[in-house]
């Protein structure tokens, strides 16, 4: 899917500077089936996360019910975390992760962030890893 985003980028950068809050449902984005996406990761939402035993206080219990995730798209399929693909001449780096100021503290994150956001840019990956992401192995 290629998800047209300048109109979108554009009305966020406006509300930051304007110090404006524009609501997402009013951002026109359109969705080209036929773009070719390089999928990098994925995440698989597992119901069984949201148990309160398992989640604690996280999640409020009535809003995760096995009923209310039951209805949930996607809910227990691997999803599309990390993707790029061009986009006329240029590159699209895109990222679900990062939700928040706890995630964005992690060394892991931030040479995902910095490392894509410069090959979108550049076409090129120069930056190093942040110091725990590049001791990092997979298991």
């Amino acid at each position: 899917m290629r998800v047209t985003m300048a109109l979108f980028c554009t009305a966020l950068i406006a509300a930051a500077v304007s110090a404006q809050t524009v609501p997402v449902a009013d951002i026109p984005v359109t969705f080209d089936p036929a773009a070719k996406v390089r999928v990098l990761a994925t995440a698989l939402d597992d119901p069984a996360d949201y148990d309160p035993e398992r989640a604690g206080p996280k999640y409020d219990p009535k809003a995760y019910s096995a009923e209310n995730l039951a209805k949930m798209q996607n809910m227990g399929r691997p999803d599309p975390q990390i993707w790029v693909q061009d986009y006329g001449k240029g590159r699209v780096f895109s990222i679900t992760l990062g939700h928040g100021p706890d995630t964005i503290q992690y060394d892991g994150f931030r040479t995902l962030f910095a490392r894509g956001t410069e090959w979108a840019a550049t076409g090129k990956v120069t930056i190093k890893p942040y110091d725990k992401a590049a001791d990092f192995t997979h298991p």
